[in-house]
Parts: C-alpha cells; sequence; structure tokens
C-alpha cells in the first residue's frame, strides 16, 4: 500500500496526542531515570563533546515514563511505523539525501500535507525540521523544555518543504490563485472559519499555556506587535491581543474567541 503525506502527518500528530517530550537523539523511545542518570554521566564525562545533551541534562526529567523524540527521529518515527526504510535520523542528512523535491517556502505556495518543513537557508544547515499536518500547522519536536508541540507555518523559522522519498503526495505544490481568493463569498469564508474555530482554536484568555497561545502569539508578532513568543498567555500578550483587537475594529477584551481568531488566521 501506498504511504500518503495524510498518513504520514497522522501517523506523526500521535506524538502530540500521547504529549511526547524530547531528548536529543532519541525517536520513540521510553524516558526513564535509568537513561537520565547515564546520560547525565556521559555529559558531565565531557561537557564540550557532549553539549548537545546540556538541555537533555537540564529538563530530561520532566519526561520521565513518555515516549521522547527529537525533530528529525518524530519523522523517522513516522515513517518507519508505515514501513518506510532508510529515512537518515538529522533533519540535514533529511533535507539533502531524503527528499525528492525541496523549495522555499513562498507565499501563495500551497504546501501538500505530509510535506517536511525545514530551518534554515541556502549558506546555513538545515538544522530543524517539523512536518505539516495542516494547511497552517506544523508539528514539531521543538526541544527538552517544550517536547512535541504545533507551531505556526507562518512563523519565520521556517524557510523550506520538501517531498520525501517513499511518500506520495496527492494534494499538488502549485501556487494558488489570490484572485479566486478574493472572489470568493464572504459568507462562504465566514461558514469556513467558524468551522475550523470550533474544531481547532478554542477561546484563549489570560493564563493559558500551550501550543495554541504559540502559535497565537506567532501570529500578532506577523501582525506587528513586539512580544516575546513562549506559549504563555501573560500580561504582555494580553496587551498585544488588546492591542490588535482595536486595529481590526474588534471588542478589545483581551479574549481570543472565534472573531479574534479569525483575524489573526487572515495572517497566515
Amino acid at each position: 500500500m501506498a504511504i500518503t503525506g495524510e498518513m504520514l502527518a497522522k501517523q506523526a500528530e500521535t506524538a502530540y496526542q500521547e504529549r511526547w517530550g524530547y531528548i536529543w537523539c532519541t525517536a520513540g523511545e521510553i524516558w526513564t531515570q535509568a537513561k537520565q542518570t547515564m546520560l547525565e554521566k556521559k555529559y558531565n564525562s565531557d561537557q564540550e563533546k557532549y553539549k548537545d545533551y546540556e538541555m537533555a541534562v537540564r529538563y530530561g526529567d520532566r519526561w520521565f515514563g513518555r515516549k521522547v523524540t527529537d525533530c528529525s527521529g518524530l519523522i523517522k518515527w513516522a515513517t518507519g511505523k508505515l514501513g518506510l526504510k532508510g529515512i537518515y535520523h538529522g533533519s540535514n542528512s533529511m533535507f539533502n539525501k531524503n527528499c525528492k523535491k525541496v523549495e522555499k517556502i513562498r507565499k501563495g505556495v500551497k504546501i501538500p500535507i505530509g510535506a517536511v518543513i525545514f530551518t534554515g537557508n541556502e549558506q546555513e544547515q538545515h538544522n530543524h525540521v517539523g512536518i505539516l499536518i495542516s494547511s497552517t500547522c506544523v508539528l514539531e519536536a521543538r526541544g527538552t523544555q517544550y517536547g512535541v508541540v504545533h507551531t505556526a507555518l507562518s512563523n519565520k523559522k521556517w524557510t523550506y518543504w520538501g517531498m520525501l522519498n517513499g511518500v506520495s503526495y496527492e494534494e499538488p505544490a502549485v501556487p494558488v490563485s489570490t484572485e479566486k481568493e478574493t472572489t470568493s463569498t464572504a459568507s462562504t469564508t465566514k461558514k469556513n472559519t467558524k468551522k475550523g474555530m470550533d474544531v481547532s482554536y478554542p477561546t484563549l484568555r489570560r493564563g493559558a499555556k500551550g501550543d495554541l497561545v504559540y502559535q497565537m502569539q506567532a501570529l500578532l508578532q506577523k501582525d506587528g506587535s513586539n512580544l516575546e513568543v513562549d506559549g504563555i498567555f501573560g500580561i504582555g500578550t494580553l496587551s498585544a491581543v488588546k492591542s490588535f483587537q482595536k486595529r481590526h475594529g474588534l471588542v478589545d477584551d483581551g479574549i481570543v474567541g472565534p472573531k479574534t481568531w479569525a483575524e489573526l488566521l487572515k495572517l497566515v
């Protein structure tokens, strides 16, 4: 059976649903106290040589009893579960050796679901990777402090996308006609947007934390707000939300409900 991009995205999303953690150089194993102790001994034996383990030494204990992975390990695990072998455990190797097509992320280009999404530029290594699970959302193993999370595709750190060898991408990567979008009826757009809000974007208030807050902050930042994108809905984010609401003719109550989400998602 052919592996499709949609199948790959669904398999990878399992890691988010199960709240996987992040440990560098892992790909789906259960993290334990014994493994943490061994990692700490290795790191302390030569901190310069094993500097990539520094964050795991600091924060790895939060993932005891959970599955853990790193960014490329997540994709290697998901493809392996679907029977696809030969995917490199390393985002730069994945970019250079596992992709049948790579392109810059450009406005107006529709990226197929299940595509791998990279950081970096022409002069730099592509040292981080995620996977597109919807038209606007990237699944990534972000770091030991965060684990496996959702991030907005519009986040400026994402620069390239690729199609993996051995995966069939049914949705073509073709330019999206902005003219067609403009001529769509307002009622249809409103109906579709509201449907999306009900499913994926719950109301956010001060005190909220997590991936959707991170995505919301990234969109506010794209709109010009000067705030830290940290996944925590604090007073700085509250102020940014109110300012955004004022600029867009919304009630400036600092609550991110369906109407505010609808305006934010226009930035994607």
